[in-house]
């Protein structure tokens, strides 16, 4: 209190006024004191929108006899970015979404570049697509992290945005159908506001590497290896994403107006989805195939199931546990379909898939493989093992063998057995070579 009694003639900063926790009343008859009788300067720093109701009508009240001049610092988007980042090309991307955000906040702006600096090194080499997605990604979650206003979407709803779909929710002519209960109106129309923003910012669902993106930007720092490994399969897909464009447009047609052209969205995502069939992700073809349901086209969602079975030739586009989609917003009988016909693909294997899988798991024969290994000749096991190289061949070796060592083998247990057995035999007579080789598995003459 004493160094305060002391303080004259001096210039005085007082940065974010509107926190302080002392009485406003108070703290501006201070203010008055330091200016008219100590001769001091005084600068306050204030944001007047974030004053709480009574201290800002005790601010009003005083402000006119305490404030001898006024000057409203509030910059432009554009103007901020400037502050921040150098006028350099690999800084473009992130000042047009900045300025696309309406992004004022210095500080949240600081926070990009740092975020920007630290995921760099991991997009080296990688398409534009991919580099424009992340770094589009990263302004998004960071500004929704640390902006704390209703007014803009937070993390959980553009995570999980398609869990707030807003057809069920409109009439024919696009309009909010009201509600019994006013705040269930209000929270409506807040969700439209906020999914107009995010398509206006030009994004429409939300992939596994967005999600590492928000989860890295939430707690501060990228794991490398999790990161790396998103942007990699992200990083992979874009030439099959670029002959997507046509589903991006049919999506982009759903999202961008409120007008009744159900049967044109129709049109248009059948028409997308089956000439991108080849290519197309598992989950993107399910949101499509489900919102064709819920606009009343189940033949032609039905046909588009129907077709990608028949038209794809890679196996694991099947599998939907692997299927990269995080809400469950996807047909549920494309899931079925694709998961039945994904385990009967799966019945389909090889020799060497099934030797392989038993060497790798140091396991014996399924149920279902047993009949497929014993099938194989003599010849077949020969022409198997002589095909491979490197571990594979002392591998697959020894898991044939081990199929019919057993106490209680059965028939075709004893004759895969007996059949790699001859192969091996038969590798070993070709030269004194490969009989040393052959000698580790111990077959009796």
């Amino acid at each position: 209190m004493t160094d305060v009694l002391r303080i004259k003639e001096t210039i005085i900063c007082l940065d974010d006024f509107e926190r302080t926790q002392l009485d406003t009343q108070a703290l501006m008859g201070f203010i008055s004191e330091l200016k008219e009788e100590r001769r001091c300067k005084v600068v306050l720093i204030v944001n007047d929108e974030k004053f709480d109701c009574d201290a800002k009508k005790k601010y009003e009240t005083f402000r006119e006899k305490v404030v001898d001049r006024e000057f409203e610092f509030s910059p432009n988007p554009e103007e901020c970015t400037e502050i921040v980042f150098d006028n350099e090309d690999s800084n473009k991307l992130l000042m047009e979404k900045c300025h696309n955000l309406g992004i004022t906040n210095i500080r949240i702006i600081k926070k990009i570049q740092t975020l920007e600096s630290e995921i760099r090194p991991f997009l080296q080499n990688c398409e534009e697509e991919t580099v424009d997605k992340a770094l589009s990604d990263l302004v998004l979650f960071t500004y929704s992290l640390y902006i704390k206003s209703g007014d803009f979407p937070d993390h959980e709803f553009i995570l999980e945005m398609s869990e707030y779909d807003l057809q069920s929710y409109l009439d024919d002519d696009g309009n909010l159908l009201s509600d019994k209960s006013e705040q269930k109106n209000q929270q409506k129309a807040k969700w439209k506001r906020w999914l107009d923003m995010l398509a206006n910012y030009g994004y429409w669902a939300t992939d596994t590497l967005d999600s590492e993106i928000a989860q890295s930007v939430k707690r501060g720092y990228f794991c490398e290896e999790d990161i790396v490994r998103e942007i990699r399969n992200y990083d992979k897909g874009a030439e099959a994403r670029s002959q997507a464009i046509p589903v991006n447009e049919a999506w982009a047609l759903f999202h961008g107006s409120l007008e009744n052209n159900q049967d044109e969205i129709i049109e248009k995502m059948v028409e997308a989805c089956r000439a991108s069939i080849q290519t197309i992700e598992s989950s993107a073809l399910g949101e499509a195939i489900l919102i064709l349901r819920k606009l009343g086209a189940e033949i032609d969602a039905d046909e588009l199931i129907t077709l990608a079975i028949s038209e794809r030739g890679d196996k694991e586009f099947f599998n939907m546990s692997h299927c990269n989609h995080r809400s469950g917003h996807l047909d549920q009988k494309m899931w079925q379909e694709f998961q039945s016909f994904y385990a009967q693909s799966c019945q389909q294997k090889t020799p060497l898939e099934i030797l392989k899988r038993i060497a790798n798991e140091d396991s014996l024969a399924q149920l279902d493989e047993e009949p497929i290994l014993g099938s194989l000749s003599a010849d077949d096991f020969y022409s198997l093992f002589k095909s491979l190289r490197g571990d594979e061949l002392d591998a697959c070796i020894r898991a044939a063998l081990r199929c019919g060592m057993l106490e209680n083998a059965d028939d075709t247990q004893k004759r895969i057995l007996q059949h790699a057995s001859e192969a091996v035999k038969r590798i070993g007579s070709e030269s004194n070579l490969n009989k040393l080789r052959m000698d580790k598995f111990n077959i009796a003459d």
